[in-house]
């Protein structure tokens, strides 16, 4: 019997491994719109992945739009390939009531799935 080696696959970084089961774990929660009347430029989705990747990286919301600019393959895996959201998107987009409630469902699998592999333990915010 012969012995097969795995395919060595390309190790996908841990960063657009949290944005992409950030966009998979929001899926149930969020409407694609907010209002029907909106310019459709970014999906709800997509906003509350770059909050989780703000929290994640603990940075700010120009910082995390910076982390997503200079990523390429970190802004395909969110859909965000055309234009990046403005950091005034992104804060009046967690000021809704309904957000910190999502991130605070989101979050426990989210942190369960990536738990061994950060060195501090992130709590999402009061």
């Amino acid at each position: 019997m012969s012995e097969t080696k795995p395919v060595n696959e390309p190790k996908v970084p841990l960063i657009e491994q949290v944005a992409e089961l950030a966009m998979r774990l929001s899926r149930p929660y969020l409407a694609d719109y907010g209002a029907t009347r909106s310019r459709h430029d970014f999906t709800q989705r997509q906003l509350m992945s770059c909050l989780i990747l703000r929290a994640y990286l603990r940075t700010t919301y120009r910082g995390v739009l910076d982390v997503l600019a200079a990523s390429a393959a970190l802004r395909q895996r969110l859909g965000l390939t055309d234009k990046l959201p403005h950091y005034t998107t992104l804060q009046k987009f967690s000021a809704r009531s309904q957000v910190l409630a999502i991130v605070q469902k989101v979050w426990p699998a989210l942190a369960g799935r990536h738990r061994q592999k950060r060195r501090r333990p992130w709590t999402p915010p009061a």
